[in-house]
């Protein structure tokens, strides 16, 4: 495993806004993700990327499993084990079976088509950056055009996010999960 290239703030490291931004991610023992530890570095970009990030974790139409089914698969086709690591936990945590977790990482059908079709938009994604038409219109037709755009930005934000991640190369905890 290589190093990080931008460090997570020690816990005295941090002032008073990036403890107040860390609280409701830090355990009783002082610790925080190192996802947070790394951003916090740059505030107006976490305080940027936190919004839109909390809109397709909570607000957006997009149902949880399906959202966990989109970033899992996002974070296989950019290969970000960071994501991958902490979102299998969530997908787990919301319903998600192990069988269902591995294949979604090996890309193998599913008996549940909405899973499928979250796959492909995923795949599709990223492998053109776009959706098919043949994606597009499954999605249009079963979901709407809001579910779809939804589904197209959290793609694209995990992307992004995956970016950041692997090029400051943040490091699953050692203690997580």
């Amino acid at each position: 495993m290589t190093n990080p290239r931008v460090a997570p703030l020690r816990p005295d490291e941090l002032d008073e806004v990036q403890k107040e931004f860390l609280k409701p991610f830090t355990s009783r023992k002082g610790r925080y993700p190192n996802i947070f530890g790394t951003l916090c570095r740059h505030m107006p970009l976490l305080d940027a990327w936190s919004e839109f990030g909390l809109y397709t974790m909570r607000t957006s139409q997009v149902d949880p499993v399906l959202r966990e089914v989109l970033v899992l698969r996002t974070s296989r086709n950019v290969n970000c084990d960071y994501e991958w690591h902490h979102h299998e936990h969530i997908g787990r945590g919301i319903g998600l079976t192990e069988e269902q977790i591995a294949q979604i990482h090996d890309g193998q059908a599913m008996d549940d088509e909405d899973h499928n079709l979250m796959v492909q938009c995923a795949d599709d994604l990223s492998e053109s950056t776009e959706l098919s038409d043949k994606t597009w219109s499954a999605m249009v037709e079963r979901f709407g055009l809001g579910y779809t755009l939804d589904t197209i930005f959290t793609v694209g934000a995990y992307t992004a996010l995956a970016m950041g991640l692997k090029s400051c190369r943040v490091q699953v905890e050692r203690s997580a999960h």
